[in-house]
């Protein structure tokens, strides 16, 4: 037998058995395993082989990280390096903070550096912010403090927001500093909005205050969307017509959500306007397949002609599948446009002929 056969038929066996990569680790004086490329491209493929993969780095990781390290990076670019290296980082960031860092910042690749500060970012947290917020606050590495900052102060603002939001200044790289303020500012809206609305206006760029909002209220209104608008009337003017108005239909979905009768007595209270357009309009999306009747009547009231069709169109569209003639009746009977009701029997009309 040829050694190049020698060589495909022991690692032909380590494919199918990583016992020995396991053996190689905990013996020094043997050499770090590696995968011959032309052994990869013929014989391991999908899933076993990154299954494989990562039982021979987390074999060497137990026991010597360095050997674990040149094994990963040896490997050729694919799916099962990128899942080594993301599982090599988790497992370095469980003993190590400090190693996992220097680790991700050393990796060549954007995405791997990426993926790894990702995949550590839970476990190193679980160190406690006194143990890594200086850490991270001294990396000379952006993609440290874009991929590590804004997890860490998600859950330190929600106990001491002043010292999260000193340390989210603190950061070098400007992009990491916005995302963590931005990460801040969704748990203390909820917590003092009054506090929240005046930083807001005072301190962040006009052109960056509706990311700030639009983020804190998504949060905001998933968790007490009754309170959360409440303070839709305090979104700043400079956000614009459309930037509100975002703001209402995310704040108008989840309370639909979460008690469609608290929010339908929400909306007959606000005033006319793009706001209550948009937010009537995210109301009758929610409530037409369910109560076509009710989002019906809800679409006729959008003040803007355009808008107000589209609704109409789609509670009718809805509301012929199961009794056509009380659609009929209805728009008969509504106070809208005679053209808007011209486009709404002609629905009606077709639906009941593809029913006969």
């Amino acid at each position: 037998m040829s050694h190049n056969s020698k060589l495909s038929l022991r690692f032909i066996i380590l494919y199918f058995d990583s016992t020995p990569y396991y053996f190689v680790s905990v013996n020094p004086i043997l050499p770090v395993p590696t995968l011959p490329p032309e052994w990869i491209g013929t014989v391991a493929t999908g899933q076993v082989y990154d299954q494989k993969v990562g039982d021979i780095m987390r074999s060497l990781v137990q026991v010597d990280q360095a050997r674990a390290e040149t094994f990963v990076l040896n490997l050729p670019a694919g799916n099962a390096r990128m899942n080594a290296i993301s599982s090599l980082a988790q497992q370095i960031a469980q003993r190590d903070p400090v190693a996992a860092i220097e680790f991700a910042s050393g990796l060549g690749y954007d995405d791997e550096k990426r993926r790894a500060l990702s995949h550590m970012s839970y476990q190193i947290s679980r160190f406690g912010i006194d143990a890594v917020s200086p850490i991270i606050a001294a990396s000379n590495d952006p993609m440290v403090q874009q991929q590590l900052a804004s997890r860490i102060v998600d859950e330190w603002s929600k106990y001491d927001q002043p010292g999260a939001l000193n340390f989210a200044n603190s950061l070098t790289d400007d992009k990491a500093k916005y995302f963590a303020i931005q990460t801040i500012y969704s748990n203390w809206v909820q917590a003092d909005p009054e506090g929240a609305f005046d930083y807001l206006e005072s301190s962040v760029e006009e052109g960056k205050q509706i990311n700030f909002l639009r983020s804190g209220f998504q949060k905001w209104a998933r968790q007490d969307p009754g309170a959360a608008v409440q303070w839709l009337d305090r979104i700043p003017e400079n956000v614009g017509e459309k930037g509100a108005s975002d703001i209402y239909q995310i704040a108008t979905r989840n309370f639909v959500q979460h008690d469609p009768m608290a929010a339908s007595e929400w909306l007959a209270g606000l005033d006319e306007g793009p706001n209550r357009d948009r937010s009537v309009e995210t109301l009758v999306r929610s409530i037409s397949k369910t109560d076509p009747e009710a989002g019906f009547i809800w679409a006729a009231t959008v003040s803007d002609q355009g808008m107000r069709q589209n609704n109409l169109n789609q509670s009718v569209r809805e509301w012929v599948k199961t009794d056509p003639d009380a659609a009929f009746e209805a728009v008969k009977e509504a106070r809208i446009e005679a053209v808007e009701k011209k486009s709404l029997f002609e629905m009606i009309a077709k639906a009941k002929d593809e029913a006969k």
